[in-house]
């Protein structure tokens, strides 16, 4: 059997109750895969996590991992989660076949089989939650994601139509939140290379004046850069879209797309629906899985996370 390791990102200083929720529910739901190993890599600029903090996520069977990240670095949206990737890919080159990224939002309620890559696989993946900053299947790539296509090394005629979550089809744009690779491929590198090398650059720092959902999500654009320049169709495999659910976009998606339970998903994703009063009548989870959440959550808060 191929090994796999997770893998998340969490901040010194911040709350770690989303991180400790993923793993719990990694722990408690996972199947065959629930006793996997599981690293949190946190940028080492930023100092140590609370001495409670550090108990309770060894208790959960997570290692420690820091990186380097400078301050220019550590202020861009999202930024550090590009270098905390290819940190762990290089960690796992020698020790996992697999690695899995799951944002801290994540909730696992499923065994997670997809998870295992077949054979001639490079990548699994889900497509964005919506379209946002992607293109329309059938438009004509505007004038950003060319810009992101040369720099990655991807050609349009390449493109393949991609169904979001809320129903629209796309071309391409891979959501970073969640994915598989294998480490020896060396993708997360490439990532990062390409990034690093282009996100400061006047004609990028135009776009993220115009809009700041440009900064927001320029680690997805290289991300998905990235794939198209470094892989074939072949090797991608998509995930169920039981997969990366978005529950704060469940009011969002068609009737017919929508889950009808929560319970039923295998992973989700959550943003701060969890924290918001009310999540438990809103959303369509049991009563019982309503209650362990609440009490996981509960038990967290009182480990006296910073802010």
């Amino acid at each position: 059997m191929q090994s796999l390791t997770f893998v998340t990102l969490a901040y010194p200083g911040r709350s770690i109750s989303k991180t400790l929720l993923l793993l719990v529910s990694l722990r408690k739901f996972g199947g065959e895969l629930a006793e996997n190993p599981v690293w949190v890599l946190f940028p080492e600029a930023l100092g140590e996590f609370s001495k409670k903090e550090t108990a309770s996520l060894n208790g959960l069977g997570a290692k420690l991992f820091p990186f380097g990240a400078d301050e220019e670095l550590l202020k861009f949206p999202l930024g550090p989660k590009v270098q905390a990737a290819v940190a762990a890919e290089k960690l796992a080159v020698e020790r996992s076949d697999l690695l899995a990224w799951l944002d801290e939002d994540t909730l696992i309620l499923s065994p997670l089989e997809e998870f295992c890559l077949p054979e001639g696989k490079s990548l699994a993946y889900r497509s964005v939650h919506h379209k946002l900053l992607g293109t329309s299947w059938g438009e004509e790539l505007g004038a950003f994601w060319q810009m992101v296509y040369t720099h990655c090394g991807a050609s349009p005629e390449s493109d393949f139509p991609m169904e979001t979550h809320v129903g629209e089809i796309i071309r391409p744009y891979f959501n970073a939140g969640q994915f598989v690779v294998r480490p020896d491929r060396g993708i997360l590198s490439h990532w990062w290379d390409t990034f690093q090398a282009y996100y400061r650059d006047a004609p990028y720092r135009a776009y993220y004046e115009k809009d700041p959902l440009y900064a927001i999500f320029m680690h997805q654009a290289i991300f998905t850069g990235t794939i198209l320049g470094a892989l074939d169709q072949e090797e991608l495999q998509p995930l169920s879209p039981s997969i990366n659910y978005p529950l704060h976009l469940h009011q969002e998606i068609p009737a017919s797309r929508q889950a009808r339970r929560v319970d039923n998903l295998v992973t989700v994703r959550y943003e701060n629906v969890l924290f918001e009063p009310g999540w438990q009548e809103k959303y369509p989870f049991s009563g019982e899985l309503a209650g362990w959440i609440s009490s996981q959550l509960n038990a967290y808060r009182n480990l006296g996370d910073h802010g």
